[in-house]
């Protein structure tokens, strides 16, 4: 009634108590932290001209990982993390058009990833 169990690492445990003749199992798991995001990319507020090298939005920060981005011409949030980079995106493959770029922190060995952002930062490429 009165035992506490520590977490030291990820992984599984079966916990198994005895008291008399009366014995109890607990199926334990415990994750890694989610990588966090500690500053969230803005867009770029200079004017960004197609083809041009300027970085459609700041660098965000992150703790346990990697920022990757991913840029679509819709808002509907991307269902995977395939097509993500660590580059942060620029103007240059780009048309003019409008743009989102989507974020997420892709996790180190200690941590999980964490979820693609929910909502894509709007940038306006503008005819070189």
């Amino acid at each position: 009634a009165t035992g506490t169990v520590h977490a030291v690492a990820a992984g599984e445990a079966t916990i198994t108590a005895k008291a008399g003749e009366q014995t109890a199992t607990c199926k334990i798991t415990v994750n890694n932290p989610r990588a966090t995001l500690t500053t969230e990319p803005t867009a770029n507020t200079v004017d960004i001209t197609a083809g041009s090298p300027v970085k459609l939005v700041t660098a965000g920060e992150a703790s346990g990982g990697t920022m990757m981005y991913a840029v679509t011409t819709t808002d509907t949030k991307p269902t995977s993390t395939d097509g993500f980079s660590a580059t942060v995106p620029t103007a240059e493959s780009f048309a003019d058009g409008v743009y989102y770029v989507w974020y997420y922190v892709k996790a180190d060995s200690n941590h999980t990833d964490s979820e693609i952002s929910s909502t894509g930062i709007m940038v306006i490429v503008r005819p070189s």
